[in-house]
């Protein structure tokens, strides 16, 4: 399904993306999977509330247009249409402190959740718990445990949870599924199981085909 979403936010995610996705590679091995998308939104977020050097920082990396964070918002609102995209948003906050009204009714189309006063003070595992449990809500009990205890004297927490269950358009035939040859690099093959079908379409890509 088309996602009907501003060209210049799909253009600064892409970048994003690209941006985030090779300093994440280098520095962990094996298997790799990231949400870009989750990050682009938190930094959109962020950048609302940012001034001065942090904010130029900041629109520079996500490459934010112009109309901010209602074009993002606009992209949310079309991935939340996919049937089999979860995508959620939310901000805790410390029960001491308050948002500015301003802020918080810049950022509300991006959540999913209304802002919600946490007590990090008295009880920092109570509250940890109570982000751990709303992610695995979000995840459909796929991510668990997902923050260590914050300290006592956290202010603040942005969170973004994805859930992605999608089904081929063309489905494999788990019959055909055999071993054949993987280059991770360029220099080491592996033999893993591969899905096999027919007239499935390929497209080229910086340093490969897909």
């Amino acid at each position: 399904t088309a996602i009907n979403a501003p060209t210049e936010v799909i253009r600064g995610l892409n970048s994003f993306s690209y941006k985030l996705y090779q300093p994440v590679a280098k520095s962990l091995q094996g298997n790799l999977a990231v949400s870009p998308i989750g990050s682009y939104i938190l930094l959109g977020l962020l950048h609302e509330g940012a001034v001065g050097p942090t904010k130029a920082e900041i629109e520079a990396v996500i490459g934010l247009p112009k109309d901010g964070l209602p074009a993002m918002a606009r992209l949310v609102s079309g991935l939340d249409e996919q049937q089999s995209l979860a995508l959620a948003q939310k901000i805790y906050i410390d029960s001491s402190v308050s948002l500015v009204p301003a802020f918080q009714a810049a950022v509300a189309p991006l959540l999913t959740d209304p802002v919600q006063a946490l007590s990090f003070s008295a009880d920092a595992v109570a509250a940890t718990k109570v982000i751990n449990d709303w992610v695995e809500q979000k995840t459909s009990g796929f991510i668990k445990d997902f923050l260590p205890t914050l300290p006592a004297e956290t202010s603040s927490v942005l969170v973004s949870a994805l859930h992605f269950k999608g089904n081929w358009k063309s489905q494999f035939d788990k019959k055909a599924t055999r071993p054949a040859e993987f280059h991770p690099t360029p220099t080491e093959t592996l033999t893993v199981p591969m899905m096999v079908q027919e007239d499935v379409r390929s497209v080229e890509v910086a340093g490969g085909t897909a």
